[in-house]
């Protein structure tokens, strides 16, 4: 995503000279170079479950993710992963490079323009090395709770979330939702208090404009994979545009900075996971598990490779590259959100032992004195595809007890009845 992003030497990203080969035990196979020719639209959704993950950081094909990495692992094995998993011939060399791809600048506007304004953390991580839904669950409870895939089950998680230590300290907080709130999927907020949390995503733009916005909001964009709701993603996730989610960052960004709320204001972009594209930076081995619970495939004491992150706010010092935190033997990852609101609200207690060890960054906002007065009021207008959406060459949803539909129309459900 922001590989090629250039406005500072600082900025840890690609120089194409990075490369991997088709075969890594082949110096002689196939080798394709790092580029910026990425098309909005990629109709394979490359590998990224734990196994994916574990051989493009290491090259080695069919490795147990459980083994540790000793020393610095080459992130050589993406090409290799990506050929073999969607079944690409060695002589289709256009849609292989596929995986090497990032973007221009000029492609992302308005993700560029507020990088530039304002931080991007160029060392931030996913907190698992692996698929969407244990990342997301790791944003919002800083464990998976032994979930390490990505499945078509709706089941409710149980363990606590942040959301029980907002409560718990009076914090008020929103879920705004394009086509449903992910929270809805946390136990405990399954009640009459936690639903009427739960807004649609125009409530968002209301509250913005009359400054009642909470004291912590989660924003959700329209998500791929659920096919009872007939709308266009904008969540960025192969095989839907990239460009449908710069509207949507726009529209969000231009709504708060009009507020009357602006100046006491942090708006935080990340993104959950890699989606199985190369990236040159090894991820950290050896963190802490967040609890007891393993799965039979991962350990959860490494984190996955890197996302963009931006911190957006008056408070923050214009154009700033953070690398890593002050805390020495802690990294930038999804729980570091968690960490950081405890800090600021003063909540009463880590959630697991992993928020307990992230870096924090509210450091960051001590870097001005007053608000800034010269942060853009509007931001650059937004891409459109030249590429319509297509279908999945490879459907990464896993059904285990229900079908993708029926755990769709579990929520919809759900939705139609507690949330309208």
């Amino acid at each position: 995503m922001a590989g090629y992003f250039n406005y500072s030497k600082e900025i840890r990203g690609l120089t194409g000279k990075e490369y991997n080969l088709l075969d890594t035990k082949d110096p002689n196979s196939l080798k394709l170079y790092a580029t910026n020719d990425a098309a909005y639209v990629d109709p394979d959704d490359p590998g990224h479950t734990i196994p994916d993950t574990y051989e493009q950081i290491t090259g080695i094909q069919g490795g147990d993710p459980r083994t540790p990495i000793i020393g610095v692992p080459p992130m050589s094995g993406f090409l290799q992963n990506f050929a073999r998993d969607l079944n690409i011939s060695k002589t289709d060399v256009a849609r292989l490079k596929h995986i090497m791809n990032a973007f221009k600048p000029t492609d992302l506007p308005v993700t560029y323009e507020l990088a530039k304004n304002f931080a991007l953390f160029d060392g931030w991580y996913a907190s698992v090395p692996g698929p969407t839904t244990p990342n997301r669950l790791y944003i919002h409870t800083a464990t998976s709770n032994g979930v390490y895939e990505t499945t078509s089950d709706a089941s409710p998680f149980e363990q606590r979330s942040i959301y029980d230590n907002l409560d718990e300290k009076n914090i008020t907080w929103k879920n705004y939702y394009s086509i449903f709130p992910e929270l809805l999927f946390a136990k405990s907020l399954q009640t009459k208090s936690g639903y009427s949390k739960m807004k649609k995503l125009e409530v968002f733009f209301a509250d913005a404009k009359a400054g009642t916005l909470p004291q912590y909001s989660v924003v959700n964009p329209t998500f791929a994979g659920w096919p009872c709701f007939d709308s266009e993603p904008n969540d960025e996730h192969p095989p839907y545009s990239v460009a449908n989610g710069e509207p949507f960052i726009k529209t969000i960004y231009e709504a708060l900075r009009a507020s009357p709320q602006w100046n006491s204001s942090l708006f935080i972009i990340t993104w959950d996971e890699h989606g199985g594209f190369y990236d040159n930076v090894p991820p950290p081995s050896n963190v802490p598990p967040p609890d007891n619970v393993t799965a039979p495939i991962f350990n959860f004491d490494r984190l996955g490779i890197r996302v963009p992150t931006l911190l957006i706010s008056p408070w923050i010092k214009k154009g700033i590259i953070v690398h890593d935190p002050p805390k020495k033997g802690s990294y930038f990852e999804h729980t570091s959100i968690l960490a950081t609101l405890k800090k600021i609200f003063g909540l009463p207690k880590f959630l697991t032992r992993r928020d307990a060890w992230a870096g924090t960054f509210e450091y960051l906002w001590d870097k001005v004195e007053s608000p800034r007065t010269d942060t853009p009021t509007t931001l650059p207008n937004a891409p459109t595809s030249t590429n319509k959406s297509r279908k999945h060459r490879r459907s990464r949803v896993k059904a285990r007890d229900t079908s993708a539909l029926e755990a769709c129309m579990q929520v919809k459900a759900l939705v139609d009845q507690y949330l309208q």
